[in-house]
């Protein structure tokens, strides 16, 4: 509900939104769980670990033992380490709350990274967010992603004139 509150107050309030300054600021955070995923893979092993709390759950005075399903926002938790995922890899979460929150922020960033007007940024975006993507292990985030990016690139030719074009190699096929 909060993004959708703060897309309603950006278009409500007729705010000006860069696309540059978001992928810049996303560039950081990408960059940020890309070398974090360095560490926990090469350094740390992916090995399980006894999570410690976080200021969520030492504010709130929540348990010093973690107990899975209680809640994981109450631990510093960056990947789970008894989930398994692609290629032998655990499933990741860095700064989110689960997989599946991480799953959809970088799958926003790999949709934002295709409109970038610099080609080389816009690439090495797309690839660190579209590993990202992979290491959260969010297989309904993997199917929509390629959709989306797919549906968008059929509304750009179809704007174009072009779409007779792919329709036509459709029949050929």
């Amino acid at each position: 509900i909060a993004p959708l509150l703060v897309l309603w107050y950006i278009k409500n309030s007729q705010i000006k939104v860069r696309i540059q300054v978001i992928a810049w600021a996303f560039s950081v955070v990408v960059v940020q769980m890309l070398l974090f995923w360095v560490v926990i893979y090469f350094v740390w092993k992916q090995n399980f670990y006894i999570p410690p709390r976080s200021l969520f759950g030492l504010l709130t005075g929540k348990g010093e033992v973690f107990v899975p399903g209680v809640g994981n926002s109450n631990f510093l938790m960056p990947y789970f380490a008894s989930d398994s995922s692609l290629l032998g890899m655990v499933r990741y979460v860095f700064f989110f709350h689960g997989p599946e929150s991480l799953a959809l922020v970088v799958g926003f960033v790999c949709i934002l990274a295709v409109d970038i007007q610099q080609k080389f940024w816009s690439i090495i975006l797309f690839s660190g967010s579209f590993f990202l993507l992979l290491l959260s292990g969010t297989r309904s985030t993997w199917v929509a992603v390629p959709a989306v990016l797919v549906i968008r690139w059929l509304l750009t030719i179809a704007k174009n004139g072009k779409l007779w074009r792919f329709f036509a190699l459709l029949a050929i096929v």
